[in-house]
C-alpha cells in the first residue's frame, strides 16, 4: 500500500461502514479536494487547518490556510475549519488552546471519579496523550483524533454519527497516511463513553519507517 491508495481505501471502508461524514486535515486544500474526487459529492467534506495567522504568530510550523485557499474550498461546499491551535500542537500558546487543555483535563476528572476536582499533574495531560499517541500510533491517527475533535468544537459536524477522519502526513517524515471511523465529540468529552475508534486504517509508503522499524524523524 501507498500514499496515493488512502483516499480509494479509505472510500471503501466509508461505505462499508456507512459513513458519510469525512473530516480531513489539510494546509493547501490538496488533501480534502483529493478525498472530495475520490469520494464523490454525496459525502459531506470538513477541511479542517490552521489560519496563515497561526504562522504568523508563532503558533504553528506550517503557513495554513490562506483565505484564497477557504474561499475555494467552501465554493465546492467543503466545510473548513480554522483553529489557532488544535489540541496536540505543542504547548498551548494562545487563550483559547488554554482553555481546551482545561476542558479536557476537566473531562478526565469527570471519567475518572475525580469529580471536577483537577488531579495533580492534570495541566500537563494533553501533552502526555500528544506523545503517547504519537508513540504508539504514529502522526496519522493523532491528526485524525485531532481533527475530529476540531471539527466536532466548530460546531459544524453533526455529533449524533460516526465520521471518518483522514490525515496524510507530510512526505518528508516517511509515515503512514491514515483514516480513522469514529464517533466524534467535543474535547471536552474526550473521555465521554460517546467517544470511540472503531476502525483505523494506515496506509504506509514504500520507504515507510514506522513499519519498518527504521528511525522515526
Amino acid at each position: 500500500m501507498f500514499k496515493t491508495d488512502i483516499m480509494v481505501r479509505a472510500r471503501e471502508r466509508a461505505l462499508s461502514l456507512g459513513v458519510t461524514n469525512v473530516v480531513v486535515a489539510t494546509n493547501t486544500g490538496a488533501s480534502v479536494l483529493a478525498a472530495l474526487k475520490a469520494f464523490g459529492p454525496t459525502y459531506a467534506f470538513f477541511a479542517v487547518g490552521n489560519p496563515a495567522s497561526s504562522h504568523e504568530c508563532g503558533l504553528c510550523l506550517h503557513k495554513g490556510i490562506s483565505e484564497k485557499t477557504k474561499t475555494e474550498l467552501e465554493s465546492q461546499g467543503i466545510r473548513v475549519v480554522l483553529r489557532g491551535q488544535t489540541l496536540f500542537q505543542g504547548e498551548p500558546k494562545c487563550d483559547a488552546a488554554v482553555a481546551q487543555h482545561r476542558l479536557v483535563a476537566r473531562g478526565y476528572a469527570r471519567r475518572f471519579h475525580h469529580k471536577n476536582h483537577l488531579p495533580a499533574g492534570s495541566e500537563n495531560l494533553v501533552s502526555i496523550m500528544f506523545n503517547v499517541l504519537n508513540e504508539l500510533l504514529g502522526d496519522g491517527p493523532r491528526v485524525c483524533l485531532e481533527i475530529a475533535l476540531a471539527a466536532a468544537d466548530s460546531g459544524l459536524l453533526p455529533l449524533d454519527v460516526d465520521c471518518m477522519a483522514i490525515a496524510t502526513p507530510s512526505s518528508y517524515c516517511d509515515l503512514p497516511d491514515a483514516a480513522l471511523t469514529l464517533r466524534p465529540v467535543k474535547s471536552g468529552e474526550i473521555f465521554s463513553m460517546q467517544f470511540r475508534v472503531k476502525d483505523i486504517l494506515l496506509c504506509p509508503t514504500a520507504n515507510d519507517v514506522w513499519f519498518s522499524n527504521g528511525p522515526l524523524p
